[in-house]
């Protein structure tokens, strides 16, 4: 048998005397017909014993509904409502009959109302004292005195009512700050706050700002044309962000992860990391459990410094090295969280992976301070100046999350591959890493710039050109072998920066727009470079492209991105993949229906493009182009001597002569 405390009865006690002060009904259609609040007074009456009537109730609010006709009666004494007790009433549009009726009345209230008349007198309140000023500036005075020791000090709106609260008259102040709302009650009777709290609003995962960006980029590459921002917004922000004053990768760096320790398969296994053995893919997955355990902190405008551009899709970050190269900085960067995996050579000459995190960028004071970042195009390029300017991490956390948004509009929904955020890392001080940006492990990079180079941070094709090898990545897989020079993955991301520009710039030309490398008539097997052979690859899609966007007009960019996108699903981690092979892969996603097409929407599309670049689907042998060296009798490939990354190097003084006889065959 449990035991009754005295305390336990007292609860028991409190909770029985206050249900019978409470009454409470709902009456529906069903039980009653007329709406009249005669009737309801009449029918509360019999069930409590009192005597209201129709001086008990004021009417706070009667509209007409969609569906019906909506009345809500506040109980009150002395015209002052008693909290939360009401009659609401619902009734027929067409025949006023009742539909719905709600009650929640107090009976102390009313059995006391003679007592509370005489305390409303002894404190001297009538309703015009209650409307006074000067009433009215000694309680915001008290608001005032209650808010003032909050952080949210700012007042956005205000709401004020009287009501019966027990035995007390309470004034209730609700004032609306910037991030939530201050509830302050005070007893006119007593001539105190009985009450504060302060509740935040729900806050939304994310916030928008307003930005001023460049649509397609800052200047055209072949004219060094300037061109103008426009207005944009930076989606996604994340409303609250991991941060630490520490290096939090500190403690990762006790291990060493040399080259000749990389596995990844005994890097799954305990055993295989106790013996040192390690990837990548388990090295983010320790450094994403540490970033998950630090304290988050609110992002905002008058935190922690300022906000960070930390978003669904995108981060931005400074290079590691970024401080110590550049000391100039006017403001001191702040840690970054993010996990960067950086390779660099030991003093024996052999390769680890030290794990690093980067620098926060320019922290955002003010939504004004955001839209006046200058976009200076430096004779010098500065990084110096760039970084103190703040404005390329806004083009690049823009350009990021346009892509990621424009892709999944067409397509790709994949779980984790099509939400993952990119980390962008910017200003590499690496001289021989200058004028370039390139992709990797789910980040993007950037370096710095000669001054004759254009800055690629405001480049949106280039950056969704280096995406294009990050989608590629995911939906293919890490253990996509390709079987030719490469070419595929060049047209890949070729293509995807294709398909995001054709989306973002709604197929409008712009300057410089008809100079992309995709837009050429290169055949297959008529090159022997990676870059070169992409183009083969990227303008066979592109070709496609446009046959599509001809026959099904806006409609046929969704199409070819969905065909796109599950052709990359089905030669996922293929082991040996050719373009006969990525062709035939993208007829057969086309006989599966999409989520943009039909089965079958594209195959003469497919075709018909593949037949102009000396590639044919039924194996009949193609063209080719060959280059050989007469003096060794040696065929120019993609990695023999004379190839670009492998040039012949000679030492000549003036006027010396080198001849070289070449015999070409097509």
């Amino acid at each position: 048998m449990k035991h009754v405390t005295l305390a336990s009865l007292a609860v028991l006690f409190s909770l029985s005397v206050q249900a019978e002060q409470a009454y409470n009904k709902r009456l529906t259609f069903k039980d009653a017909k007329s709406a009249k609040l005669k009737n309801l007074i009449e029918l509360i009456n019999r069930e409590t014993g009192l005597k209201f009537s129709k001086s008990d109730f004021l009417v706070i609010e009667e509209r007409n509904l969609a569906t019906s006709h909506y009345t809500m009666l506040a109980q009150a004494v002395k015209d002052i409502p008693v909290r939360g007790k009401s009659i609401r009433i619902w009734k027929n549009l067409k025949n006023s009959q009742l539909i719905q009726a709600e009650i929640a009345l107090d009976k102390e209230a009313k059995t006391k109302a003679d007592r509370l008349e005489r305390k409303f007198g002894r404190g001297l309140f009538s309703k015009e004292a209650l409307a006074s000023h000067k009433l009215s500036q000694h309680v915001i005075k008290l608001v005032r005195q209650a808010t003032s020791k909050h952080e949210d000090k700012l007042m956005r709106g205000l709401e004020i009512s009287d009501g019966w609260n027990k035995e007390d008259l309470v004034r209730r102040v609700v004032v609306k700050g910037r991030r939530g709302e201050h509830t302050i009650e005070i007893s006119l009777l007593k001539n105190k706050v009985i009450s504060s709290t302060y509740k935040e609003y729900p806050q939304a995962d994310y916030i928008t700002l307003k930005a001023k960006i460049f649509p397609m980029y800052e200047e055209v590459e072949s004219t060094h044309e300037m061109l103008p921002r426009v207005n944009a917004e930076l989606k996604y922000i994340n409303n609250k962000v991991h941060l630490s004053e520490k290096d939090p990768y500190a403690e990762m760096r006790e291990q060493r992860y040399m080259e000749d320790m990389y596995n990844p398969l005994l890097a799954e296994t305990e055993a295989g990391r106790e013996e040192g053995y390690w990837s990548t893919a388990v090295l983010k997955r320790e450094a994403r459990d540490i970033e998950n355990k630090l304290p988050k902190a609110k992002n905002r405008f008058e935190k922690n410094g300022g906000m960070i551009l930390d978003g669904k899709y995108a981060t931005i970050n400074l290079h590691p090295a970024v401080v110590k190269e550049f000391p100039q900085i006017n403001f001191k960067p702040k840690r970054s969280m993010k996990f960067l995996p950086w390779w660099q050579q030991a003093e024996d000459g052999s390769w680890e992976v030290v794990p690093q995190s980067g620098y926060l960028g320019k922290m955002i004071q003010s939504q004004d301070e955001l839209l006046n970042r200058p976009a200076r195009r430096l004779t010098d390029h500065s990084p110096v100046s760039y970084i103190n300017d703040g404005f390329d991490e806004v083009q690049v956390y823009w350009a990021v999350t346009e892509l990621m948004e424009s892709l999944q509009r067409m397509g790709m929904t994949d779980p984790d591959l099509s939400t993952r955020p990119f980390h962008a890392y910017l200003y590499d001080p690496d001289i021989s890493m200058r004028d370039n940006a390139y992709y990797t492990d789910d980040t993007i990079n950037f370096t710095t710039y000669s001054p004759e180079a254009i800055n690629y941070a405001r480049d949106n094709s280039t950056i969704w050109h280096e995406l294009g090898h990050g989608i590629m990545d995911r939906l293919m897989g890490d253990h996509l072998r390709l079987a030719d020079t490469g070419g595929l993955s060049e047209g890949m991301a070729d293509f995807v920066a294709a398909l995001v520009v054709e989306d973002v710039m709604k197929g409008q030309a712009f300057p410089g727009s008809n100079d992309f490398r995709i837009i050429n008539h290169t055949g297959f097997f008529l090159t022997n470079e990676v870059h070169d052979d992409g183009e083969s690859y990227g303008g066979a899609m592109k070709d496609m492209l446009n046959a599509s966007l001809a026959k099904y007009g806006k409609a046929g960019l969704a199409k070819i991105t969905d065909l796109t996108m599950e052709a990359m699903r089905l030669t996922r981690n293929h082991p040996g993949l050719t373009a006969q092979e990525w062709f035939s892969h993208m007829l057969f996603a086309d006989e599966l229906d999409g989520a943009h097409r039909k089965a079958g929407d594209l195959r003469e599309i497919i075709i018909g493009s593949l037949g102009s670049r000396n590639f044919s689907l039924e194996g009949k042998k193609p063209a080719n182009f060959m280059i050989t060296n007469l003096e060794n009798n040696s065929l120019l490939t993609d990695s023999s001597p004379g190839s670009r990354e492998n040039p012949i190097r000679l030492k000549m003084s003036a006027g010396d002569r080198v001849d070289y006889k070449l015999k070409v065959k097509l």
